[in-house]
């Protein structure tokens, strides 16, 4: 059996929270934005503008997701107490796929996976 590693602390703890809660701004941002391209836009080239807009920061967004999980699975430090209560919290967990109605009806029935 293995030792558990030591719990991060210090600047990894304050960049992982970091990281979570810029995540969790970043998607709000991104939903604003498709929502007045949705409803707000009337000028073709308003639309247009807040299209790109929207597509450089989903890159953006996606590049430093892939980036810091890379990092995130070579370490070997669990992640810090906050982060895993943030993560764990029934809000959070609502749009998971494990809490999901229609993944438990999968997991419960090997025959029904896709």
């Amino acid at each position: 059996m293995s030792t558990p590693s030591p719990a991060r602390t210090g600047i990894s703890a304050a960049l992982s929270i970091t990281g979570e809660i810029a995540g969790a701004l970043m998607q709000l941002l991104l939903i604003w934005i498709a929502a007045q391209i949705v409803w707000g836009a009337d000028d073709p080239d308003d639309e247009t503008l807040l299209r790109l807009l929207w597509c450089v920061l989903a890159s953006l967004y996606l590049g430093a997701t892939i980036v810091s999980l890379n990092v995130l699975v070579r370490l070997d430090v669990p992640d810090p107490r906050a982060t895993r209560v943030l993560v764990g919290h029934p809000i959070a967990r609502a749009g998971s796929r494990r809490s999901s109605p229609s993944a438990r009806a999968c997991s419960a029935s090997p025959s029904r996976r896709i």
